[in-house]
């Protein structure tokens, strides 16, 4: 696989403070070798909306149209809302429902599936080459632009080279996808020389090919079944030349979002500076349907305990994440209680340690310290069922996982014992500090742990500091443990699995976790195209983590809102989005009441 260096907070909430989090945002490995069943011109995989299709094609059971109207709670306000600049997931949210890309995921099995693009390539179908280096993607015919022009492939092409100017993009996803022919050279030209972007476009040139206004060629750089699923991302988006050139600097900002010349469902209403950003339909849409909705409105409100008072006082459609010290109560509101969404992430939380030096250095002790933590007792005492314990380092959706395969990591008191005594079998056990933010519910989690671990002979020392003192003592090798642990499958599920190879220390693998078998292993899996060959790869490389971890995994995080019973067709998408089922809102609407 091939991916940049990079220790990425990029896609990940900051204020979401339960949590020091790093996103797996590795090269986006993909599952582009399953052909997609999505059948052009769908709405994207979304499950169907529920009431039934009346012969108009909106929902029977919809409400009128003056009361389409959703307002949902994105936590914070974004910096920008360009899709190429974007850096946070409350953005990508809400540029996801403006900005058409190639391709989509499909929010239950997370398999490619086309929406600008007529299909997803595959050598079956001829759109990849029989080397595995070029794919030619056909756009869908009649594609247009929210102003009415149309767009074509070279919109495409103009996108996606416009995402490897690190003067517009260096903040956010600037060369994420090194993959792409070229990409290495683009990322090493000077972003001040005066003809930075016309070297950056020679070098891509052989990497983004504009064949016709329906068909563009992408070429890697090397075989990988990750290749396709970077064209998900918002970075890929097409975006109007002509739209982002008047408004220069100032595109994808409040001043100027109204302006913005959009590919996706919706269009830009109005951005109220720290108050919300108000979307309404493109009425040039065609990728698929229209939507149903005649407005949504994002609202920014950091704290979730004042986002639950507002749904409870009927300002909002949907909360946003209900904060584990209201959860209790919702449980006990027989009402609420019916009101509540929930869905597993793709990603799974685990504790960092160093590998590096001791006791950390010692894979029995990893492995005794696994089975020292009682994850079930994490999830109902600290998270109050917001959190689902979990052992495997990835999910259960993730393409590949299996996690019967970390049974032996499994909260067994009597193997945590028998563990640490083969680690450390003259009892002398060096003591483990484990850092952590001042936060009340992460204070909660180190002080059980400090608790568990001690019933087999561990003394932990908790320290308490800021975030950037936290990173700053990890890669110094100071503090050793941190509980800044999060894998999300962003692009592609097995993302998962590449976070702990050489190439990413010092960025994801924030452990020093390096294991030269175990990165050849991740090398020929994204390598390897056909499925049948692939998921035998992926079985050896967890079978690995298992008999030498690398963290301590402890949970899945349940993304936990309430919705209004009248809101219909929010399906469940447990990606890298902020809010519950927000995939794509093309299919939500209101119903009758």
């Amino acid at each position: 696989m091939q991916f940049r260096n990079r220790w990425s907070l990029l896609l990940v909430a900051p204020l979401a403070a339960i949590l020091v989090v790093a996103a797996a945002c590795g090269g986006g490995k993909s599952s582009a070798d399953k052909t997609s069943t999505a059948a052009a011109g769908t709405n994207g995989g979304n499950t169907p909306a529920a009431g039934g299709t009346s012969t108009g094609g909106v929902p029977s059971d919809a409400a009128p149209a003056a009361q389409q109207n959703f307002t949902t709670n994105i936590a914070a306000e974004p910096n920008t809302i360009d899709p190429q600049a974007l850096s946070y997931t409350y953005a990508s949210s809400v540029a996801h429902q403006l900005f058409v890309t190639l391709f989509d995921q499909d929010p239950k099995t997370s398999e490619l599936i086309p929406w600008a693009a007529t299909a997803v390539p595959t050598t079956a179908n001829g759109g990849i080459s029989a080397d595995g280096l070029t794919y030619t993607v056909k756009i869908k015919p009649g594609l247009k632009w929210s102003d009415g022009s149309v767009l074509t492939a070279k919109d495409f092409v103009y996108g996606i080279l416009r995402g490897y100017n690190l003067n517009i993009s260096g903040s956010g996803y600037g060369g994420f996808i090194s993959s792409i022919k070229g990409a290495d050279a683009a990322l090493k030209e000077d972003p001040k020389a005066a003809d930075y972007v016309q070297k950056v476009n020679a070098d891509l040139a052989g990497g983004v090919i504009l064949v016709d206004d329906q068909t563009l060629k992408l070429v890697a750089s090397a075989k990988s079944a990750s290749f396709l699923s970077n064209f998900t991302l918002p970075i890929t988006a097409a975006v109007q030349q002509a739209n982002v050139e008047a408004a220069g600097a100032n595109f994808g900002v409040s001043s100027t979002a109204a302006q913005m010349v959009t590919s996706g469902p919706f269009k830009v209403k109005q951005w109220v500076a720290k108050d919300n950003i108000t979307i309404v339909p493109n009425p040039n849409y065609t990728a698929e349907h229209a939507p149903y909705l005649q407005q949504v409105t994002f609202k920014f409100i950091a704290d979730g305990n004042q986002a639950y008072n507002a749904y409870v006082a009927g300002q909002l459609d949907q909360s946003g994440q209900i904060p584990a010290s209201q959860y209790p109560v919702v449980q006990r509101d027989a009402n609420l209680k019916q009101q509540v969404k929930q869905e597993e992430e793709f990603g799974t939380r685990w504790i960092s340690v160093d590998v590096t030096i001791p006791p950390w250095n010692n894979k029995d002790f990893v492995i005794a310290i696994n089975q020292a933590t009682d994850r079930e007792a994490i999830a109902r005492d600290v998270y109050f069922g917001l959190r689902k314990a979990w052992t495997a380092p990835c999910p259960q959706k993730v393409v590949g996982c299996d996690p019967s395969l970390f049974s032996n990591l499994e909260f067994n008191l009597s193997k945590a014992q028998a563990s640490i005594t083969k680690a450390y079998p003259n009892g002398n056990i060096p003591p483990v500090t484990l850092e952590t933010v001042d936060d009340p519910t992460t204070k909660a989690l180190v002080t059980t742990l400090q608790s568990q671990w001690r019933k087999i002979g561990v003394t932990t020392n908790i320290v308490t500091t800021d975030q950037k003192t936290l990173r700053a003592d990890m890669k110094s090798h100071k503090s050793g443990t941190q509980i800044t642990g999060w894998g999300m499958d962003y692009a592609d599920p097995t993302d998962i699995f590449s976070i702990w190879t050489t190439a990413q220390v010092g960025g994801n693998n924030l452990g020093f976790y390096s294991r030269p078998p175990y990165d050849t292993l991740e090398q020929q899996q994204d390598a390897t195209l056909e499925p049948s060959a692939r998921t035998p790869i992926l079985k050896q490389m967890q079978q690995f983590l298992a008999a030498d971890p690398p963290v301590v995994q402890f949970a899945i995080q349940l993304r936990t809102d309430l919705v209004k019973p009248n809101v219909k067709g929010l399906v469940s998408s447990p990606f890298d989005y902020q809010v519950y089922g927000d995939q794509q809102l093309v299919d939500v609407y209101i119903a009758k009441q």
